[in-house]
């Protein structure tokens, strides 16, 4: 079992908001919003056609709410990623559209890809800490 450590503060030494992670689908590298309130993990469709040969479609329609609280169908997938020089295969459902992640695109002035939520939180041990600024991974092996 090891852990590993990613600072979460900018150049000026200030927390960064959201925590951001680093994960890479296939060849495509892109950065996923560590949500804690999400219970599941979510991928944006804008990045589809560069991950599509690293992904499995499991379900074509399932419900989930979203942010706006609102039902929508959304597509299910495994896909493999790579985060800290790991690979695993993880579920996500992906919404129709790409509303949501314009909208935190936009408040957070950062690019997201997806969001990880609790499943993949509790699965690896991640601690977010902002006392610290730092996000620690605690590998299980």
């Amino acid at each position: 079992m090891g852990k590993d450590i990613i600072k979460i503060q900018d150049r000026a030494g200030c927390a960064t908001v959201p925590a951001l992670f680093p994960v890479t689908i296939g060849e495509k590298k892109t950065r996923f919003l560590l949500d804690t309130g999400s219970d599941i993990n979510f991928v944006s469709n804008s990045i589809l056609n560069d991950i599509m040969e690293s992904m499995e479609v499991t379900d074509l329609m399932h419900s989930c709410y979203g942010i706006n609280g609102k039902a929508q169908l959304c597509l299910i997938i495994k896909a493999d990623i790579e985060f800290l020089g790991e690979t695993t295969t993880e579920t996500f459902m992906i919404p129709p559209g790409d509303q949501i992640f314009q909208e935190m695109n936009k408040k957070y002035a950062a690019s997201i890809d997806g969001i990880l939520g609790l499943d993949f939180i509790s699965k690896y041990g991640i601690v977010i800490d902002y006392n610290n600024l730092e996000i620690r991974v605690n590998k299980r092996s």
